[in-house]
């Protein structure tokens, strides 16, 4: 076994170690001159609810909107210490703009002690449970079908809280964010309500701006934090974060999922940037709104992958994922109200159900909501391969139309042992910050897969000098595995139902002779990871690479001291 060298030369001019575009993933930010944004939507206004105060009062301000699951019922809050619950269908009139008041569009109110922060149904009440944050540090759950509070828990010392949210892992736990600093979850079944998590993301005890579950039913939950970050914690470990976001550079009020393994994030720097919760790299920045001082809103459609924020210029924006600038915006004047003080705009949602099209509300600080509607969706939107979505598993398009011309993908990645401290070390490719990845890739249709992944190695860390070009003596497969259908998830199986899997990839062991010399791409880095790092550390290294250790457990190892 090799003692990893420190003869790795930087590869200044690579001999397109990349020539797959879908294999450089590591263009994070990077717009196509060639792909510029496109209008594929055409939002009209549908519905406008107005206050029956004076237009822009204070106390008007929508400050939350959330549909429930099904996307039947629309609960508001906010400044007007008030809980407004519409029917959707009774808001929409047929080819014409419905111009109502809050008064009689709404099917009931109920009044809450103190202003609304935070909003969320709860999961599995079939949308008859409302929970809330108030500024007075207080969160509580409504009945909606007695109107009466049935929970109550104060436990951040009458500090505002900002957020709260319900996990969609385990439904009873709740979690919520604070200007004491903290995030908080907590479990109704223990004593009333009892903590059963407290974390301080911020050293400086900064305020907790964000909560978010992974609503597709992971460990994961976000917060947004006043120090400029946004963290990630298993909620099965809230020791530390397992993952933190680092761009912004101002307070992130906002959190959202776009998907299972991707997050978007708002600040207060007046941008939008999505992340990938295993890489910790930004994707993509969205810049267009105006956003210095206030919360403004942000909300995903996570079917159509757009993002919807408010801004401080009273407007509604509207981003496509794969575009860093906005592809819809719309100015929030008060109905009727022409020539008024501007106000912004301080709350979005989509509805996430519906098949026929999308909605889109948006509350202003002036208490008017805005309902707007589009009837037509893309049938399919081809991923961005600049920034590498299939990748973060953002999109599938491009692997299924690969799937429906070549057949199965067969892709296979290279095990390269070495020894650092008498202790076995396998060589990853670092991308970015933290996500890594074994050598090796793609196969075109009909390769030797023995001379595919020499062709792959040698693109990926053979030096451009001949004499110096490493003998690669590939090996034992030492593991498969299978990709049943268009999705990110991968089995160390073939499910006995699937005849036609999506993809195929194996692992080999690579035998290195003492000495290699290995040329990197300047955006990636080589790095030695011990065997028990990896062992069982599927948070960081993913399922695949965190199960090599109990992989090669049947061989013996062999120091090699050079």
């Amino acid at each position: 076994m090799n003692k990893f060298p420190t003869h790795s030369h930087p590869q200044t001019e690579p001999q397109n170690p990349n020539p797959n575009p879908e294999e450089n993933p590591e263009g994070n930010e990077k717009e196509s001159e060639a792909e510029k944004p496109r209008r594929e939507w055409d939002f009209t206004l549908s519905t406008v609810i107005s206050s029956s105060a004076a237009a822009g009062a204070v106390s008007n301000t929508v400050g939350v909107i959330e549909f429930d699951p099904s996307g039947a019922l629309l609960a508001t809050g906010g400044i007007a210490r008030k809980i407004r619950v519409y029917n959707f269908k009774t808001l929409l009139i047929e080819n014409e703009v419905a111009v109502l008041d809050h008064n009689s569009a709404c099917d009931f109110c109920i009044c809450t002690p103190a202003k609304l922060s935070s909003l969320r149904w709860k999961p599995g009440s079939g949308g008859r449970v409302v929970g809330s944050g108030d500024y007075d540090g207080v969160v509580t759950e409504y009945d909606l079908e007695r109107r009466v509070p049935v929970f109550e828990r104060d436990e951040h010392g009458g500090r505002r809280v900002w957020s709260m949210d319900y996990s969609h892992w385990d439904p009873v736990l709740g979690g919520s964010g604070s200007d004491d600093g903290t995030m908080q979850m907590w479990d109704p079944r223990c004593d009333g309500g009892r903590c059963v998590a407290r974390v301080q993301p911020s050293v400086g005890r900064s305020s907790v701006c964000c909560v978010e579950f992974n609503p597709f039913g992971g460990a994961l939950v976000a917060v947004g934090c006043a120090d400029r970050k946004a963290y990630g914690y298993d909620v099965r470990k809230m020791a530390d974060p397992v993952t933190v976001f680092d761009g912004h550079s101002r307070a992130v009020s906002y959190v959202r999922f776009l998907d299972h393994r991707t997050v978007v994030t708002s600040g207060t720097d007046g941008c939008l940037k999505m992340w990938d919760t295993e890489d910790q790299g930004p994707i993509r920045t969205y810049k267009g709104h105006v956003n210095s001082r206030r919360f403004v809103g942000l909300s995903a459609w996570r079917r159509g992958g757009l993002l919807a924020c408010g801004s401080e210029s009273n407007e509604v924006f509207v981003y496509d994922k794969r575009w860093g600038e906005p592809i819809w915006v719309q100015g929030f004047e008060p109905a009727g109200e022409p020539g008024c003080d501007r106000g912004f705009v301080s709350s979005v949602c989509w509805r996430q159900e519906g098949e026929d099209g999308c909605t889109l509300v948006a509350g202003g600080s002036d208490g008017v909501l805005q309902m707007m509607s589009s009837d037509s969706v893309p049938s399919a939107m081809p991923p961005n391969k600049e920034c590498g979505e299939e990748r973060y598993g953002v999109k599938t398009v491009e692997m299924n139309k690969s799937y429906t011309k070549e057949g199965m993908r067969t892709s296979v990645e290279a095990i390269l042992l070495v020894q650092e401290h008498n202790h076995p070390h396998i060589l990853l490719l670092q991308i970015g910050n933290t996500f890594c990845k074994l050598p090796g890739g793609r196969l075109k249709p009909g390769e030797n897969e023995i001379e595919g992944l020499k062709r792959k190695l040698n693109s990926k860390l053979g030096a451009n000098t001949p004499t110096l070009q490493p003998d690669w003596q590939i090996g034992e497969c030492v593991a498969v595995w299978w990709r049943p259908n268009f999705e990110t998830i991968m089995y160390p199986y073939c499910p006995p139902h699937i005849s036609k899997p999506k993809e195929c990839k194996k692992l080999y062991l690579v035998h290195l002779s003492e000495r290699e010399y290995f040329a990197v791409p300047k955006n990636l880095k080589l790095l030695a990871v011990p065997l028990f790092e990896l062992y069982d550390n599927v948070q960081r290294y993913g399922p695949v690479i965190s199960t090599i250790p109990q992989q090669l457990s049947r061989f013996q190892f062999n120091m090699i001291h050079a």
